[in-house]
């Protein structure tokens, strides 16, 4: 029966997690988003991002850590634990020409976690891979041309924590990644003729996360945790195409 309402919370949740996801993304406003896939996120949570982002080595029974997936071991038996954040972030830019300062933010993840034994702790979450906002012009020779970008890549993921000896937890996150990338270009010359180059790019893959922590006893109050996780490398499949 506890297996039962266990599963029928986690599926309710998981639902909830979904329907949340075109949501669940911080607008990002850095010029430094325009490379790449964006703006890396580090999956670090608000008791992460108080430490400065460092999270390898947390473990909590009332905490979510879903940088190190090992973590999830150590959920208290009786406790639910569900997190939202939202984030905030002001950015100041310089440069030949003046500064400007943009603000940017949103809801910028959605975690839960809950026991299935003794020494099994499961997660379930969605929160950024990466993101994507920017928008800058430069002047070009007999003309100028401005860039402007949006989008980012979510990640929803289902982990799971197990202590297989006393002080030792392993952990993983499989993941499914999806999302859409726009990166635009608008080069007008002297004699104000237009042209538009868009790349789109559409992301959907899956992604793995090892983690391990190991746990030392230094005295009766004191103990000492070293973490560490593993991502395989991989190219994320998709589509990409170009339109002008």
């Amino acid at each position: 029966m506890k297996l039962i309402r266990t599963t029928i919370t986690f599926l309710c949740a998981l639902g909830a997690l979904i329907c949340l996801s075109p949501a669940a993304k911080a607008q990002e406003t850095s010029p430094y988003s325009k490379f790449g896939y964006g703006s890396l996120g580090d999956n670090a949570t608000s008791t992460q991002r108080q430490m400065g982002g460092t999270g390898y080595a947390m473990h909590s029974g009332r905490q979510i850590n879903a940088m190190n997936p090992a973590s999830y071991a150590s959920v208290d038996s009786l406790t639910f634990l569900f997190d939202i954040g939202v984030d905030v972030t002001r950015y100041t830019r310089k440069d030949a020409t003046g500064s400007q300062t943009d603000w940017g933010g949103g809801i910028d993840y959605v975690t839960m976690l809950f026991p299935v034994s003794k020494t099994i702790g499961v997660s379930a979450g969605l929160v950024p891979f990466t993101s994507v906002g920017y928008a800058f012009g430069s002047t070009i020779e007999n003309g100028y041309s401005s860039h402007q970008g949006s989008g980012g890549i979510n990640q929803l993921y289902l982990g799971a924590g197990i202590t297989p000896v006393k002080g030792l937890r392993l952990g993983v996150n499989i993941s499914y990644l999806f999302g859409n990338i726009c990166n635009d270009v608008l080069a007008t010359s002297s004699n104000g003729i237009s042209a538009v180059f868009e790349q789109m790019m559409e992301i959907q893959d899956y992604h793995l996360r090892f983690g391990a922590q190991y746990t030392c006893n230094i005295s009766h109050k004191h103990s000492v945790t070293a973490g560490v996780t593993f991502e395989p490398g991989k190219s994320l499949l998709g589509d990409t195409y170009v339109v002008m």
